[in-house]
């Protein structure tokens, strides 16, 4: 019986051992995070859920794009979601592009491709001035290198808090995400959210929209930050009346993590 016992014990371990081997190999090697505020870390001092998620997780390697100000309209371009098609004058001054790419909370320029060759997009006030690049007359399509680092990666997309009417929320989204299997995050309301409002009442109704398109890979991260009896996150988790403070982003990163783990 001892003998019989000590074979179960054994096999049980010998199977768990596998299954827990067969789940690191399924993890990608590296992270990618795009959005807003709310993916950069702002409010968490210097915390933020992409270095959590990857700490977490035991991977090296991640890329956080998040960017306080962007929309989904700014996003979807440099996450490589939609063709940036602009055309230039002599100086190679944009004179015509979709929207804005980058704010002034963003780097300064940013590394592009057009036609197989590589420079930078720079920014100086308002206007946009391409570099590296011989001047040309019709219509050409700027690849934003750092989409590139979304090949082979764990990606997540944390944006729309700054969509101002969320007309294109959900196409950007779903053109962020297209190929790639991303892992979308629920969008939060603000404490100023006045539930029954208009604000509040779309932003339910974007959540919704995503988690019958997700499914599984949309994550819910209002099931943590928010009370039982609130329709807003809780304050202990606020650094301000919309960003997360270092325990915020940390409750989140770690909540994502645990939902990675078991989708994979």
């Amino acid at each position: 019986m001892k003998k019989i016992l000590l074979l179960v014990s054994l096999t049980l371990l010998i199977l768990s051992c596998s299954t827990e081997e067969e789940q690191e190999s399924k993890i990608p090697s590296k992270i990618v995070g795009w959005g807003d505020s709310m993916m950069q870390g702002a409010g968490g001092n210097g915390d933020n859920i992409i270095s959590i998620v990857a700490r977490e997780l035991n991977i090296s390697e991640y890329y956080n794009f998040g960017v306080g100000g962007l929309t989904s309209d700014n996003v979807v371009f440099l996450s490589g979601g939609k063709d940036f098609k602009v055309k230039v004058n002599d100086s190679l001054k944009l004179i015509e592009y979709p929207t804005i790419p980058f704010n002034e909370q963003t780097y300064p320029s940013r590394n592009v491709e057009i036609d197989g060759v590589n420079g930078e997009l720079i920014r100086e006030n308002y206007n946009f001035y391409l570099r590296g690049f011989e001047s040309f007359d019709e219509e050409k399509i700027i690849k934003f290198k750092d989409a590139e680092k979304n090949k082979n990666s764990l990606v997540i997309i944390w944006v729309g808090r700054n969509d101002s009417q969320y007309n294109n929320t959900i196409e950007n989204i779903k053109a962020m995400t297209e190929g790639n299997n991303a892992f979308v995050l629920s969008i939060c309301n603000a404490t100023w959210d006045e539930e029954g409002s208009e604000l509040y009442e779309r932003i339910e109704r974007l959540n919704t929209e995503l988690r019958n398109f997700y499914g599984d890979r949309f994550i819910d991260v209002r099931e943590v930050l928010y009370k039982d009896s609130e329709n807003i996150p809780s304050e202990e988790f606020l650094s301000d009346g919309v960003h997360l403070n270092s325990r915020g982003y940390e409750v989140v990163g770690k909540y994502v993590a645990q939902k990675v783990l078991e989708k994979i």
